[in-house]
């Protein structure tokens, strides 16, 4: 069964650094979108992002009511930071330790893309296969340490 909810980080894991950043001139994403920083400010990542910061904790529109200088708050994702994910398919058993392509829906979320194991941006690492431990099916992956701006690790 498919599921839909905005990514965000596991329960009792280590959790991602929230930091304040300005936002790209013009740039339009909502709370939950992947980001990155281009030389002024961030902005909305596209198909298959080469480089991720994090996730937006707020939509651009609320920058200049968020912080008097206009920042949002973005939690700043490492390849140790255990998120969890939905995706168009179940996870199933035979689909852990795989890596897969990410992909933002018409509804404005990212999921994990599993018809994509070519621009591989995550590795999945476990899941729930039922209601209930996260409210839906969902997918447990962490980020490829090469795509994420705010990972001091040379991959």
């Amino acid at each position: 069964m498919a599921s839909s909810f905005p990514i965000t980080w596991a329960v009792g894991q280590r959790q991602p650094v929230v930091r304040n950043y300005p936002v790209y001139s013009g740039e339009t994403f909502s709370a939950g979108d992947l980001v990155y920083y281009d030389t002024s400010g961030v902005r909305l990542c596209g198909a298959d992002p080469a480089l991720i910061l994090g996730i937006a904790m707020t939509g651009s529109a609320d920058a200049s009511s968020m912080h008097p200088q206009s920042l949002i708050p973005v939690a700043v994702l490492t390849a140790d930071v255990l998120c969890v994910f939905s995706s168009a398919t179940a996870p199933t058993l035979a689909a852990m330790l795989t890596a897969y392509g990410l992909v933002r829906t018409s509804a404005g979320l990212w999921r994990i893309d599993t018809s994509d194991t070519t621009n591989t941006r995550i590795d999945t690492v476990d899941y729930t296969p039922k209601s209930g431990v996260y409210g839906q099916e969902a997918w447990l992956a962490r980020f490829k340490a090469a795509n994420l701006q705010g990972d001091a690790v040379a991959s």
